[in-house]
């Protein structure tokens, strides 16, 4: 199977994600799109897809992929299924983290055929962000973009407030 550089999704991602125009732009590494995936068999609508990419000017190249969202501390839950997306690398290994104002809340050794339920208390927290890093090596899929092959799924990823005390969506930053 050839696979192409990933492409972004045009128009807003699903709720809960969608940028709003007040939104300050933070940090994304690799490429972050969205829609619908599968993790071991099973179909995760409404998913946030991230690839590494290879970052080759530093001595020893990163294998980063992250997204940061404003969450603006209106939030109470973070919910999702992780996992690596069901076309990756069978031998792969990828470490999947989240991190709340620089604190790192879970993390996570995947490869593929694993998947992790993630439910975390962000009550409080400004940033959340999502990272996966590469284990070990992974051929790229375009060396003009050096986007590592394997993609990590955040499925049905969402955030839980109190009713009436949270705006419609986070912010996504990036």
């Amino acid at each position: 199977m050839t696979r192409t550089r990933p492409q972004p999704i045009r128009g807003p991602p699903p709720t809960p994600w969608r940028r709003r125009d007040h939104s300050r732009q933070l940090q994304v590494r690799g490429s972050v799109e969205t829609g619908q995936a599968t993790v071991g068999g099973v179909a995760q609508p409404r998913s946030l897809i991230i690839n590494a990419v290879a970052y080759s000017y530093h001595e020893e190249p990163l294998k980063v992929g992250q997204v940061e969202f404003d969450l603006g501390r209106h939030f109470l839950r973070f919910q999702t299924t992780v996992g690596l997306a069901d076309d990756a690398t069978s031998s792969v290994k990828y470490l999947v983290e989240v991190h709340g104002d620089g604190r790192r809340l879970t993390e996570y050794t995947l490869g593929l055929g694993e998947a992790e339920q993630v439910d975390l208390d962000v009550t409080g927290i400004l940033r959340l962000r999502l990272s996966t890093t590469l284990l070990g090596e992974e051929e790229t899929v375009d060396s003009s973009y050096a986007y590592y092959r394997s993609s990590t799924v955040f499925g049905d990823a969402r955030v839980i407030g109190r009713q009436g005390a949270v705006p419609p969506n986070p912010t996504a930053t990036g």
